[in-house]
């Protein structure tokens, strides 16, 4: 009982320190320090619809919208993976590129995998009519546009900017 009474006795009186530690540390400089604002990440959907043999895709915007977040970093991949490629540049007001490329795989040709009679696996290009993608992008301050650029062996077939 008397144990029980002294503990008691060495908590109320501890507490009370604790309690304006915590004050001093709330009221400090560094706690009245305002928080920076959130980097944003742009989502941005297309749509890609082929439009013949040896043409380029007509590409259209389909939304864009705006979240805070950052990027995971990736690993950039270079135009040399895909026979046939798009690259997404983000733009200045003058129309001046900011930063890399983002290079992703064509929407409407796509390598796919299968196992053939002999259940060996084989690669296949399928082309498909119209597909949807999209891209995660941090813009900087200064960017205006986005640019989706369409190439087929290293050569640009064409080229379409949106705000954003």
């Amino acid at each position: 009982m008397l144990r029980l009474a002294i503990i008691q006795l060495l908590f109320l009186a501890v507490l009370p320190g604790c309690q304006r530690s915590a004050v001093r540390a709330a009221s400090s400089p560094a706690a009245a320090t305002p928080v920076a604002e959130k980097p944003a990440m742009v989502f941005l959907s297309f749509r890609a619809v082929a439009a013949g043999a040896g043409q380029a895709a007509r590409i259209t915007l389909l939304s864009s919208q705006a979240a805070p977040g950052r990027l995971k970093p990736q690993p950039a991949t270079p135009p040399s993976a895909f026979p046939e490629y798009l690259a997404v540049k983000l733009l200045d007001a003058a129309g001046q590129p900011l930063g890399e490329a983002i290079v992703l795989e064509h929407p409407l040709r796509k390598t796919v995998e299968y196992t053939n009679e002999k259940q060996q696996l084989g690669q296949r290009l399928v082309s498909l009519p119209e597909a949807e993608f999209f891209v995660r992008l941090a813009p900087p301050a200064q960017a205006t546009q986005v640019r989706v650029e369409e190439f087929a062996d290293a050569t640009l077939l064409a080229a379409s900017s949106f705000p954003l």
